[in-house]
């Protein structure tokens, strides 16, 4: 992962999931990103760094046997780490029309390499995660492990989420096994982080159906209520490792969190 800075200043990470990214986007995906990215410079480099801190959870993790993919999306782990990954499962949950566009997708990648995934369909608002996964006969919660509940915490209310993440903890039968979740902060959600860029994203965002409606300063007592307790919390911020740039506090509105069954 390479940081460097632009002729502008701006921090620019070097994105990890090339070349398969453009490929899942698509056209019209990456028009929209661009749009979203005129809004928020900072959006590309708060992506690349959840995608860098995710894939370091998982290479942290030698004993590590299963990942499951929760809101699967268009997430190429399966292809970009299947050489430093090997004998590693997934499990991709996500919306059967979701799970379908997936499929089409990666029916159009020029490599056939991937590791072994299993999807299974599941509408978070209806189907509980715990059950989808114990019915089915491939997962064995007593293995190692990584749940990525990644790029959703936000689309859901305090009450889903709280019974998203005790699903999960439920399943995390091995002390080794861990959960990795993203968050972003109650200011930026609530339109009182005192960035208009922010701002202009979030309104975007909601013009577009995918309004951000949780956010979360520290995770400690949800994370406790869902029988979970962090071993690591780092903002953006912090990872890209950009204080004193002009739009740092921008990335301290976004965060990572990795945390293990109590």
């Amino acid at each position: 992962f390479l940081n460097t800075m632009s002729t502008a200043g701006e921090p620019i990470m070097e994105r990890t999931d090339r070349p398969f990214d453009r490929a899942a986007a698509g056209p019209h995906g990456l028009l929209l990103a661009g749009k979203l990215q005129a809004a928020l410079p900072q959006l590309s480099n708060m992506v690349s760094a959840r995608t860098s801190h995710g894939d370091q959870l998982l290479h942290s993790m030698p004993e590590l046997k299963q990942v499951v993919l929760v809101g699967a999306g268009l997430d190429m782990r399966p292809y970009r780490l299947k050489d430093s990954l090997p004998n590693v499962r997934y499990f991709e949950l996500d919306l059967p029309v979701m799970l379908a566009e997936r499929q089409r997708v990666i029916a159009k990648l020029s490599t056939t390499t991937e590791s072994e995934r299993v999807q299974l369909a599941a509408n978070f608002h209806v189907d509980a995660v715990d059950d989808v996964l114990r019915q089915c006969e491939q997962f064995d919660a007593s293995l190692p492990t990584a749940f990525i509940y990644e790029g959703c915490a936000m689309y859901f209310d305090e009450e889903s989420n709280v019974a998203m993440l005790s699903r999960l903890a439920s399943l995390m039968q091995h002390p080794a096994s861990r959960l990795w979740v993203d968050f972003v902060s109650h200011d930026a959600v609530s339109g009182g982080s005192g960035q208009p860029a922010v701002n202009e994203f979030l309104g975007r965002m909601a013009d577009m159906g995918e309004a951000f409606v949780f956010g979360l300063d520290n995770p400690y007592a949800l994370l406790d209520q869902c029988g979970l307790m962090p071993t690591s919390i780092q903002s953006s911020l912090d990872y890209l490792n950009v204080y004193g740039q002009p739009d740092a506090a921008i990335y301290d509105l976004y965060s990572f969190t990795v945390a293990k069954a109590k």
